[in-house]
């Protein structure tokens, strides 16, 4: 269903008033032992949380959001930080990488990006990656694995361009992350994540440049 900027942007609002009568301190408090992620206990409770390339702290129980740096968060990232925290107990074990399903994307724009930026140049690909913490496969497709969350795993393969076919680009993440976020909010995960690769592949062509 179509929707205006105004309703979407009442609607995510609507979704994050009611994630935070939601997350419950004291559940949390329960469960964050048994994962990695840092935190602070006393009258509030502070997270934090890897967001791929940055770190985002979650104050408990008013859900305040602290970033590095000046730069406001996108109200999508919050959504999808709360509903991290709400599923928290399922992702401690449940993201394994098994019964990968293959992401289309809202806006192919991005993914084209990508594949002009990287098509004829593999090795800034790679080392565009590492730098976000990529992890590379072994084998010859370069299969990129990338923990945009802890326990929240994408996957990417990108084929170089030749004579006989264009570069292209495939975005893959495992089947049960179906179950915790919406198909918009994946592909909002593979976007951002995306996005990152681009800028930094900017700062690495400008660097070598000088």
């Amino acid at each position: 269903m179509w929707q205006s900027k105004r309703q979407k942007k009442l609607a995510q609002k609507k979704e994050l008033e009611t994630l935070r009568r939601e997350i419950q301190k004291e559940e949390l408090e329960k469960l964050l032992p048994k994962t990695n992620l840092k935190y602070e206990k006393d009258k509030t409770l502070l997270v934090e949380i890897p967001f791929l390339s940055e770190k985002v702290a979650v104050e408990i129980p008013s859900l305040l959001f602290k970033k590095e740096g000046t730069r406001t968060m996108e109200m999508p990232s919050k959504i999808i930080l709360l509903k991290y925290l709400k599923n928290l107990g399922a992702l401690v074990s449940l993201c394994e990488l098994s019964n990968l399903r293959k992401l289309t994307f809202f806006n192919e724009g991005v993914k084209r990006s990508v594949e002009k930026a990287f098509g004829n140049d593999l090795d800034l690909f790679i080392k565009c990656a590492l730098s976000l913490g990529g992890q590379i496969s072994k084998d010859p497709w370069h299969f990129v694995t990338f923990s945009v969350l802890p326990g929240v795993k994408l996957l990417m393969r990108l084929s170089e361009a030749n004579e006989e076919k264009p570069a292209n680009l495939e975005v893959y993440v495992p089947e049960t992350l179906f179950g915790i976020f919406s198909p918009e909010e994946i592909n909002y995960l593979a976007k951002y994540t995306l996005r990152k690769l681009l800028k930094e592949g900017k700062r690495l062509v400008s660097e070598d440049s000088f």
